[in-house]
């Protein structure tokens, strides 16, 4: 992103593990989690700061609980930004102390690593996120595994109409072996 940001994501490596964890291993989504995470750190937004979903990336991935990570970004200038790092402070404790709204769950396929399709859906909770640029690592496999370690269970696939590229056509002919229902957003 390059810009100041509150982001949230789960752990996972579509490919190979270049930031630990094991290659084509996916981390439990907590897509509900996630959702409130985002929803917590647009309500201690800051200014001059993005908030965004994250596309799935980095380990651990074999913890057997459900993990999320709630960042500052990018640069160490926002590292060291307290304000910042106390807005993610507060969303992990407001995480902690709430049992999170229910929404249908989805999870993602598309866009670029900062998931801004994914961040503004409102309807979802989305749990796994493969962003365009893992969509060539995906396979029945890793897709049946993004269905499995997202918890709850998602019913739905969101699907980016424009953040596909070359890959769309081969990943709506995985997603019709599942029994997911694709949306197209």
């Amino acid at each position: 992103m390059g810009k100041p940001s509150l982001t949230a994501h789960s752990p996972g490596n579509f490919g190979k593990a270049g930031s630990g964890g094991k290659s084509r291993e996916l981390g439990i989504a907590p897509a509900l989690y996630l959702k409130q995470a985002i929803t917590s750190l647009y309500e201690h937004k800051i200014e001059g700061y993005e908030v965004s979903l994250e596309a799935t990336h980095h380990g651990p991935t074999s913890i057997e609980f459900p993990m999320i990570f709630v960042e500052v970004g990018s640069t160490e200038r926002e590292w060291n930004d307290l304000v910042a790092c106390r807005a993610v402070a507060n969303t992990i404790e407001d995480l902690m102390k709430m049992e999170p709204e229910r929404f249908p769950v989805a999870i993602g396929f598309g866009g670029g690593h900062y998931c801004r399709k994914f961040s503004q859906v409102r309807d979802y909770a989305v749990g796994h996120i493969c962003p365009r640029y893992n969509l060539h690592n995906l396979d029945k496999e890793m897709v049946e595994q993004m269905i499995s370690k997202t918890m709850p269970i998602p019913e739905f696939a969101l699907v980016e109409k424009k953040g596909m590229g070359r890959e769309k056509g081969r990943i709506l002919e995985i997603l019709k072996e599942t029994e997911l229902d694709v949306v197209m957003i």
